[in-house]
């Protein structure tokens, strides 16, 4: 994932994208029934929304809150450390989340792991967060349900996220009007856009 958006953006990495873009990452993939592959990965409701505790105690630096990752960090290059070895599909899974979270500022990922919703079903987060008792663990079944519906479902209808360029052109009342297969097919929409966008 890190090379991934290294390779595509110009924009620091945060530890705060990091997080949400791995939450959107863990979410497509128990959408797509890989839940083998990410097992023992879990996520808190956290004020600025879902965040890995492993991940933060790992990245976290207190002298500085916006501290960027990079490729070059010690843990991707540590020897003794396994690579896990992924599937093509979960790899591809993350690439498609990477192009289409990875184009929103930190701020907007915040906006969209809160705001967002599914026929009128508020997301995990939100479900889950209480500001009087923050970090309480999300269900993961909470988290499969929600994406399977938001990238996975039956009817085939998958939406650009809320925080997009130009996303209320795909707009009628509120109401999205321009829907996709999958996260792979909105990917790809993408990636034409901003190749057009170059010309």
């Amino acid at each position: 994932m890190i090379k991934k958006y290294e390779n595509n953006y110009k924009n620091d990495l945060t530890l705060l994208k990091f997080q949400k873009l791995a939450y959107y990452c863990f979410g497509a993939a128990l959408a797509y029934d890989l839940d083998n592959e990410v097992n023992g990965i879990e996520f808190e409701a956290w004020k600025y929304g879902p965040v890995n505790r492993k991940v933060y105690d790992l990245f976290k630096n207190p002298n500085d809150p916006y501290y960027k990752i990079d490729s070059t960090h010690h843990v991707f290059n540590d020897g003794n450390e396994k690579s896990k070895i992924f599937s093509k599909q979960l790899i591809e899974l993350i690439s498609a989340i990477v192009d289409i979270y990875g184009r929103l500022s930190p701020r907007s990922l915040v906006n969209e792991t809160h705001e967002e919703k599914i026929e009128d079903q508020d997301n995990p987060w939100k479900k889950t967060y209480h500001s009087e008792k923050e970090h309480n663990l999300i269900d993961n079944m909470l988290i499969k349900h929600f994406f399977k519906k938001k990238f996975n479902n039956e009817e085939q209808k998958t939406f650009l996220p809320l925080g997009l360029f130009d996303y209320n052109s795909f707009l009628l009342d509120n109401i999205p009007i321009v829907a996709f297969k999958d996260i792979f097919e909105v990917a790809h929409y993408l990636n034409q856009e901003i190749n057009m966008l170059k010309l």
